[in-house]
């Protein structure tokens, strides 16, 4: 299903990655970490995936591109942004911040591969543990998190008060 065929090296804020382009089901994709310049893009895929909301603004974006301790992987197919996901270390933990995949995109195995490239990131930085939020009523995220190993820590009451949800505080141990 995932064949990796070629590699680069990027960076420009925040930890280094090296790019990398894979097959998945037939289809040649790219993952890139973001840039400054790449902000109007992954707005856009925000509101795809959100049906218009936007739980990021572009300055909450812009600043944690920004950051020394963040990397945001950038899915691409040909020119077409199709996944984002976001992680920060800190610590020796790293914290998932945010995971979005294009609604076409969702059921294909897409957010399940970036978890586990997020996490083996992870490890590879010594991190001993990974984190993570979810709305407590996004079932089909937990069922996700938890097939991958993560367990529920604890409750956030009212963590995502714009629409005034409980957040659920998971955890998976890396182990080296």
């Amino acid at each position: 299903m995932w064949k990796k065929f070629s590699q680069a090296f990027y960076s420009e804020h925040g930890l280094a990655f090296k790019a990398f382009t894979f097959k998945m089901n037939n289809h040649c994709l790219k993952i890139v970490p973001a840039q400054l310049s790449d902000l109007s893009k992954i707005l856009l895929l925000e509101s795809r995936v959100y049906q218009g909301y936007l739980p990021w603004n572009s300055k909450i974006f812009q600043a944690e591109l920004c950051k020394n301790d963040s990397l945001y992987l950038l899915v691409y197919k040909e020119t077409a942004l199709i996944a984002l996901a976001g992680i920060r270390l800190q610590d020796k933990e790293a914290h998932i911040t945010n995971l979005a995949v294009d609604p076409a995109w969702q059921n294909h195995g897409l957010g399940t591969y970036l978890i586990q490239l997020l996490s083996k990131f992870a490890k590879k930085q010594q991190c001993y543990l990974i984190s993570l939020e979810v709305r407590a009523d996004n079932e089909r995220a937990r069922l996700l998190y938890e097939s991958l190993g993560f367990r529920v820590r604890f409750v956030h009451a009212n963590y995502y008060q714009d629409v005034q949800q409980d957040g659920l505080g998971m955890i998976l141990e890396l182990r080296h």
